[in-house]
Protein backbone atom coordinates (compact mmCIF):
# COMPACT_ATOMS: atom_id res chain seq x y z
CA UNK A 1 0.00 0.00 0.00
CA UNK A 2 3.05 2.31 0.63
CA UNK A 3 3.87 2.14 -2.68
CA UNK A 4 0.64 3.26 -4.24
CA UNK A 5 1.26 6.58 -2.85
CA UNK A 6 4.46 7.39 -5.07
CA UNK A 7 2.86 6.07 -8.29
CA UNK A 8 -0.93 7.24 -8.02
CA UNK A 9 -0.32 10.30 -10.16
CA UNK A 10 1.73 8.19 -12.76
CA UNK A 11 -1.03 5.70 -13.05
CA UNK A 12 -3.54 8.36 -13.43
CA UNK A 13 -1.22 10.28 -15.97
CA UNK A 14 -0.86 6.83 -18.12
CA UNK A 15 -4.70 6.37 -17.80
CA UNK A 16 -5.53 9.72 -18.98
CA UNK A 17 -3.30 8.91 -21.68
CA UNK A 18 -4.78 5.91 -22.69
CA UNK A 19 -7.64 6.92 -23.22
CA UNK A 20 -7.26 9.66 -25.06
CA UNK A 21 -5.17 7.11 -27.38
CA UNK A 22 -7.96 4.93 -27.43
CA UNK A 23 -10.23 7.79 -28.67
CA UNK A 24 -8.57 8.50 -31.51
CA UNK A 25 -8.11 4.64 -32.94
CA UNK A 26 -11.96 4.37 -32.06
CA UNK A 27 -13.06 7.40 -34.60
CA UNK A 28 -13.48 5.92 -37.82
CA UNK A 29 -11.91 7.35 -40.91
CA UNK A 30 -15.38 8.37 -42.43
CA UNK A 31 -15.34 10.91 -39.63
CA UNK A 32 -12.01 12.55 -39.91
CA UNK A 33 -12.80 12.90 -43.77
CA UNK A 34 -15.89 14.51 -42.64
CA UNK A 35 -14.52 16.74 -39.99
CA UNK A 36 -12.05 17.83 -42.38
CA UNK A 37 -14.62 18.91 -45.33
CA UNK A 38 -16.96 20.46 -42.91
CA UNK A 39 -14.10 22.48 -41.38
CA UNK A 40 -12.63 23.27 -44.58
CA UNK A 41 -15.96 24.47 -45.56
CA UNK A 42 -16.31 26.83 -42.59
CA UNK A 43 -12.48 28.72 -43.42
CA UNK A 44 -14.11 28.43 -47.23
CA UNK A 45 -17.28 30.72 -46.41
CA UNK A 46 -15.33 32.68 -43.99
CA UNK A 47 -12.37 33.56 -46.10
CA UNK A 48 -14.15 33.21 -49.87
CA UNK A 49 -11.10 35.43 -51.23
CA UNK A 50 -8.13 33.09 -50.37
CA UNK A 51 -6.22 31.98 -53.24
CA UNK A 52 -6.09 28.30 -52.00
CA UNK A 53 -9.97 28.46 -52.31
CA UNK A 54 -10.21 30.20 -55.32
CA UNK A 55 -8.20 27.14 -56.77
CA UNK A 56 -10.54 24.86 -54.97
CA UNK A 57 -13.49 26.54 -56.81
CA UNK A 58 -11.71 26.54 -60.20
CA UNK A 59 -10.74 22.41 -59.37
CA UNK A 60 -14.30 22.06 -58.85
CA UNK A 61 -15.60 24.01 -62.10
CA UNK A 62 -13.43 22.26 -64.01
CA UNK A 63 -14.55 18.86 -62.73
CA UNK A 64 -17.89 20.00 -63.79
CA UNK A 65 -16.66 20.47 -67.41
CA UNK A 66 -17.08 24.28 -66.95
CA UNK A 67 -13.47 25.17 -68.07
CA UNK A 68 -14.11 28.89 -68.67
CA UNK A 69 -15.45 29.70 -65.08
CA UNK A 70 -12.05 26.98 -64.09
CA UNK A 71 -9.70 29.23 -66.16
CA UNK A 72 -11.48 32.77 -64.63
CA UNK A 73 -11.03 31.41 -61.20
CA UNK A 74 -6.93 30.52 -61.96
CA UNK A 75 -6.26 33.48 -63.13
CA UNK A 76 -7.66 35.28 -60.13
CA UNK A 77 -5.38 32.79 -57.93
CA UNK A 78 -2.78 33.11 -59.95
CA UNK A 79 -3.28 37.13 -59.73
CA UNK A 80 -3.21 36.77 -56.29
CA UNK A 81 0.32 35.31 -56.64
CA UNK A 82 -0.50 31.25 -55.23
CA UNK A 83 2.41 29.81 -56.04
CA UNK A 84 2.45 28.12 -52.98
CA UNK A 85 1.04 24.73 -54.51
CA UNK A 86 2.58 22.97 -57.38
CA UNK A 87 -0.37 21.10 -58.42
CA UNK A 88 -2.25 24.81 -59.19
CA UNK A 89 0.63 25.53 -61.77
CA UNK A 90 0.98 22.43 -63.69
CA UNK A 91 -3.10 21.85 -63.80
CA UNK A 92 -3.57 25.45 -65.09
CA UNK A 93 -0.86 25.05 -67.36
CA UNK A 94 -2.60 21.56 -68.68
CA UNK A 95 -6.26 23.48 -69.07
CA UNK A 96 -4.36 25.68 -71.21
CA UNK A 97 -3.46 22.92 -73.23
CA UNK A 98 -6.80 21.20 -73.26
CA UNK A 99 -8.66 25.09 -74.41
CA UNK A 100 -5.91 25.61 -76.95
CA UNK A 101 -4.67 28.28 -76.03
CA UNK A 102 -1.85 30.69 -77.29
CA UNK A 103 1.83 29.29 -76.90
CA UNK A 104 2.87 32.18 -75.27
CA UNK A 105 0.19 32.26 -72.18
CA UNK A 106 1.04 28.60 -71.90
CA UNK A 107 4.27 28.82 -71.86
CA UNK A 108 4.41 31.55 -69.31
CA UNK A 109 2.20 29.39 -66.51
CA UNK A 110 4.78 26.79 -67.25
CA UNK A 111 7.58 29.24 -66.72
CA UNK A 112 6.08 30.05 -63.33
CA UNK A 113 5.40 26.50 -62.47
CA UNK A 114 9.47 25.55 -63.13
CA UNK A 115 10.74 28.57 -61.67
CA UNK A 116 8.80 28.22 -58.40
CA UNK A 117 9.61 24.45 -58.41
CA UNK A 118 13.00 23.78 -60.10
CA UNK A 119 13.21 20.37 -58.74
CA UNK A 120 9.75 19.07 -59.90
CA UNK A 121 9.85 15.51 -60.71
CA UNK A 122 6.09 16.14 -62.53
CA UNK A 123 6.66 16.08 -66.10
CA UNK A 124 6.72 19.18 -67.85
CA UNK A 125 2.65 19.57 -69.40
CA UNK A 126 4.33 21.10 -72.74
CA UNK A 127 5.94 18.11 -74.00
CA UNK A 128 3.14 16.29 -75.69
CA UNK A 129 3.11 19.62 -77.72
Amino acid sequence: MHRWKYYRILVVVYGAAALSFSREFIQSPEDLVRAQVEASQVVAARYPKLPQHIYNRGLEAARNQDYQEARRLFEEALAAHFYTDESFLDTYASLLIYLGESREEIDRVADLWRKHFPHSRNPDPRFGL
